[in-house]
């Protein structure tokens, strides 16, 4: 298997979009997530912790018709049943210029708009899961894209417009109060990237998106979110590869009287080694830290896989 692909990168399946459907031949794909907790308590509330859990199953297929139209249709469920679905269609129409339509996972940044397959961890950064849910933001809409055609140098504008009926922006923690769902509302996005690796045949991008839509606070308040993100994957030869994703997200939330600002950041960096692979990720979440909440929360997530064989892969964190 292609080592970049072990190493679980954006830039990797994808120059700026992780989730492009265009793709001339037929592929099936099936993912199992399981997770092993144990914890000093038996019970949180009335909901057991110990044991195993399903954190995602996965079917999806995709497959495209020439070199201009492909569709992806995927179901995940989880330990509670159902837990997300997408079908939507890309079409490339002239020029650089593509249309979706459909229900996907909304890109945000290089971490938050790809799905577990399509990560080194399991789960979410704490910003993704705090500000879009712990799957990240499942949504239907319309997006037109524009890639500018030159191959040393890749420039990708694009411009999405969310029904803002599927999820939450915001998981509100039992401290803050604040909480409101900022995406029952239509949801603008813009997305700005660019392939500056293209000039030295690695996978290097950089991007800067900017969302906004209204919130359950009142009429005339808004939250946006703004995001930077670098990825990349360096081939050093003899089968070593590393990587990095670093992506920022900060969340300006409106309320009554008063504007909140919220940011998270992740870091991760991953090498791979003729099927093997691994990484650590760090996450940070309070930069800048809102008055609602006293002190920065970090995490530090390890993992490691290998590749089975060249269509299977096996990973722990």
């Amino acid at each position: 298997m292609n080592t970049f692909l072990g190493l679980c990168c954006a830039a990797c399946v994808g120059v700026f979009d992780p989730t492009a459907a265009i793709d001339p031949g037929l592929r099936g794909e099936l993912l199992i997530a399981n997770s092993f907790t144990a914890r000093t308590a038996d019970v949180v509330g009335d909901q057991p912790v110990d044991g195993f859990w399903l954190d995602e199953g996965r079917i999806a297929l995709s497959g495209g018709v020439g070199d201009r139209f492909a569709a992806y249709a995927g179901v995940a469920a989880d330990n509670n049943g159902l837990a997300t679905w997408e079908a939507y269609g890309d079409l490339k129409a002239f020029n650089g210029l593509a249309v979706r339509g459909g229900r996907w996972i909304t890109q945000l940044g290089a971490v938050s708009g790809r799905r577990t397959e399509g990560r080194c961890f399991a789960d979410v950064p704490l910003h993704t899961e705090r500000f879009l849910g712990r799957r990240g933001l499942y949504d239907a809409g319309l997006q037109i894209s524009y890639t500018v055609p030159l191959k040393s140098f890749p420039i990708l504008l694009s411009v999405s417009a969310m029904s803002g009926q599927e999820g939450l922006s915001f998981q509100q923690p039992a401290e803050s109060g604040d909480g409101a769902a900022m995406l029952e509302r239509l949801l603008y996005i813009v997305r700005l990237a660019i392939a500056p690796g293209a000039l030295f045949n690695q996978h290097l991008t950089a991007g800067f998106t900017f969302a906004s839509g209204q919130n359950d606070t009142g009429p005339g308040n808004r939250t946006d979110l703004i995001g930077f993100d670098v990825s990349g994957a360096f081939d050093l030869g003899g089968g070593v590869a590393l990587g990095a994703d670093l992506e920022f997200l900060m969340r300006r939330y409106g309320v009554p009287f008063a504007l909140l600002v919220e940011g998270g950041m992740s870091l991760d960096l991953v090498a791979g080694w003729k099927g093997l692979h691994g990484g650590v990720r760090l996450d940070l979440m309070g930069v800048p830290l809102p008055p609602t909440r006293e002190e920065l929360e970090w995490r530090v997530s390890v993992a490691a896989g290998y590749d089975v064989w060249k269509n299977a892969r096996f990973r722990f964190q």
